[in-house]
């Protein structure tokens, strides 16, 4: 864990907090009622739309697409 890693060279270390969009707005993933009706894709475009503020890039889902193939593929 990153705590543990930084304890390594600070040991007086008492916590770790992160800055960034996600810690300072406080939210939180929501549950996807249904989500059997999506595919995997879908989701985790809704995931990563909610987490980055965004849709994935073309680029991005094509390597996912494929990804998903290949886990897909290895699990029959």
């Amino acid at each position: 864990d990153a705590i543990g890693k930084l304890r390594v060279i600070y040991p007086n270390l008492m916590r770790l907090e992160y800055d960034n969009t996600r810690t300072r707005t406080g939210s939180t993933v929501t549950e996807i009622a249904d989500a059997g009706r999506y595919r995997p894709i879908e989701l985790f475009d809704m995931l990563y739309e909610e987490q980055n503020g965004q849709s994935i890039s073309d680029v991005q889902r094509a390597f996912l697409n494929d990804l998903i193939e290949q886990v897909w593929e290895d699990a029959r």
